[in-house]
This record gives C-alpha cells, structure tokens and sequence, in this order.
C-alpha cells in the first residue's frame, strides 16, 4: 500500500509539472483519471489481504486510508480543476494577445505603406528638382560657354590687331633708326671729307678711305677708298695711319679689280 500511495504522489507531482504544458494537460488529466479509477480496485485488493492477517485492525486502517484517500482525490480535483481555470484564462488571455499583435501588426503594415509612399513622392520631387537644377546648370554652362567663345575671338581680334600695330610701330621704328643711322653716317662722312680736305684732322683721309671702302655713309666705292688710303700714306703727319693704310690699299688691289691709275703711284 505504501509504494501506492508513493506511486500516487509521484503522479500527482508529475501532473502538476506536466499542467505546466498546455499541450499534454488532456493526456495528464486522462492519466490521473485512470489511476484514480483503479484506487478502489487495489483497496480492495489491500482490503482482501489484511483481513486474512488481522480484520479488525485492518479495518481501522483502511478506513483511515479511505479517509485520506478521499480527501487527497477532493484535493487534486480542486487543483486540477483551479489549473484548468488557470489555463483556460491564459488561453484567452494569448488569443486576445494574438489579436492585439496582429492588430499591432496591421497598423505597423498601415503606417510602413504610409511612409514608403511619403518617401516615394519626395524621391520623385527630388528628382524633378535635380532635373530641373541640372538643366539650369547646363544652360548656364552653354551661356558661360558661349560668352568665353565671344570673349576669347573678341580677345584674339584685339591681340591681332594690337600684334599689326606694334608691328607697324617696331617697322617704323627700325626704319627711323636706320634712317638715323644713315643720316649719321652721312653727316660723319661729310665731316671727314671736309676735314681731310682742308687738313684739319689728318686721321680724316685714313676715315674717308674706310667708309668709301665699306659704303658707310656714302655709295662704296673702292676706287676712292684706296685713293683715300693713298692720301693717308702720303699724309706724314699721319704716322700711326701709314701702315694701316697701306694693308688697307693692298687688301682692296687683291680683293677687287680697281684702275691701274691707283696703284700706278705707288711705283
């Protein structure tokens, strides 16, 4: 009777552990059934033997057992019955839950769909924007273009024009210094002609002689140069210019064909 009634706690425990799941608590309940069903049987089984041994001690006990068996069956009624409260409560606190969660779900739905289409329209306004700011840079872009085209031909037309005017400036220019130097080797030339030929500069005939040899000042001529040469030589005044003239003399005789009437007065 004792390993029964270790059986029975052990079920009972085992059962309130297992209400825990609402999954097998059917299963639990058709257990604890059947072993409360089959008590009656081993307590007469129980019954049976102990009056074979000792009836009116037996009597006692398994009254006694009766007793407590009864009220220990009154007390897993009472709790299975309060879990099965318990569980029901739950049931339909989870299936109110589940409706608030797809509830919650929905208006979570709602309020994405929402947005996403918010975000839709601005995306397509900004595009429209950038479109339109991209267009306005591009005609900018031509405009800006089109004015650096116009700058830089009016620039080249300024820069050609101001080329052909610094060119006829440096043209006048070099024609006014030649004419310059010109009228000063003219001026020159007469001055040494003058002076060679009234014998104030004894350096002047060795100069005209030069200067008619080289066309400075005056047409070359080498005919007069190595007549002026001659005068130089004969010019004892003139010492430093006499071999100066002579190589002078001796380089136009072999370097040009000069008249004899030259050179005939150095024999």
């Amino acid at each position: 009777m004792n390993e029964t009634i270790e059986s029975l706690e052990k079920d009972i425990e085992n059962f309130r552990k297992g209400i825990l799941s609402s999954s097998g608590l059917i299963d639990e309940l058709k257990k604890t059934q059947e072993k409360l069903a089959a008590i009656p049987k081993d307590v007469s089984k129980i019954v049976d033997k102990k009056n074979n041994e000792q009836n009116d001690h037996f009597d006692n006990t398994i009254e006694g057992f009766k007793v407590d068996t009864i009220n220990l069956v009154g007390e897993i009624k009472e709790e299975t019955s309060s879990l099965c409260k318990e569980i029901l409560l739950a049931k339909e606190s989870t299936s109110g839950f589940k409706g608030e969660v797809d509830h919650a779900i929905a208006n979570m739905k709602s309020s994405v769909d929402t947005v996403v289409a918010h975000i839709g329209g601005a995306l397509g306004k900004y595009q429209e924007a950038l479109d339109q700011v991209e267009a306005k840079n591009q005609e900018l872009l031509d405009e800006l273009s089109a004015k650096i085209e116009n700058l830089e031909k009016t620039n080249d037309d300024k820069f050609a024009d101001f080329s052909v005017q610094v060119f006829k400036r440096l043209t006048q220019l070099d024609i006014n210094i030649n004419n310059g130097i010109e009228n000063i080797q003219q001026a020159n030339f007469q001055y040494h002609r003058v002076a060679a030929k009234d014998g104030k500069d004894k350096c002047s005939s060795y100069a005209v002689g030069f200067m008619f040899e080289k066309g400075i000042g005056i047409n070359k001529n080498l005919t007069e140069a190595a007549s002026w040469y001659f005068k130089a030589q004969q010019d004892s005044a003139f010492n430093p210019g006499l071999e100066r003239a002579g190589k002078a003399r001796a380089r136009i005789k072999n370097s040009a064909v000069i008249a004899p009437d030259v050179y005939r007065r150095d024999s």
